[in-house]
């Protein structure tokens, strides 16, 4: 492990949100603000159609997308809060208004929606204030709720069909009920 590593290890290990006391899933249906991260490119629209189904069912819905060029190499805008490689210091750290926005928010449930090893949004997510956290088994070291393990080569469709249905399963009222 290389000095840069160790440090970013570190970095990341000092940015555990300790002072966020996280409250119980209430359950989908009390279920108010959702955030999802996620790199863009081919999970980009299956973020953004999951998006738009779980705002039609009357949550707020706050995306964060990390484009991995150079803000100089981007073509055109995209239409959430996005950060690339020019907002991410040399340890990974990213840093940003977009990212503070980001971070400033309490979520009832926050996706991170990304498979890779060593990427800037762990530091988002070390530090997201979140009640339910869910993301892909090969990156628990962050600390999720829940950890989904996907073989498809992409993820993110299937992943938010099985990430719906915990989500509506988890602490609903009707689903004890029937058990009783």
């Amino acid at each position: 492990m290389s000095i840069r590593e160790r440090l970013r290890a570190y970095a990341l290990r000092q940015g555990f949100n300790q002072s966020f006391q996280a409250h119980d899933y209430p359950g989908f249906k009390l279920l108010k603000r959702v955030g999802i991260a996620f790199q863009a490119g081919q999970s980009e629209k299956a973020v953004l159609d999951y998006a738009r189904e779980l705002r039609n069912k009357g949550k707020e819905v706050h995306l964060l997308g990390y484009i991995p060029k150079r803000r100089k190499d981007i073509e055109g805008i995209p239409s959430y809060p996005w950060l690339c490689k020019s907002d991410v210091n040399w340890l990974g750290v990213p840093k940003g208004k977009e990212v503070s926005d980001f971070l400033a928010l309490h979520f009832g449930v926050y996706i991170e929606i990304l498979d890779a090893q060593s990427h800037p949004l762990d530091f988002v997510s070390s530090r997201v204030a979140a009640d339910f956290k869910i993301g892909f088994s090969t990156r628990e070291e962050l600390g999720f709720d829940l950890s989904l393990q996907m073989m498809e080569k992409s993820p993110a469709q299937s992943a938010f069909k099985e990430i719906d249905y915990y989500l509506n399963f988890i602490n609903n009222k009707e689903s004890k009920e029937q058990k009783i």
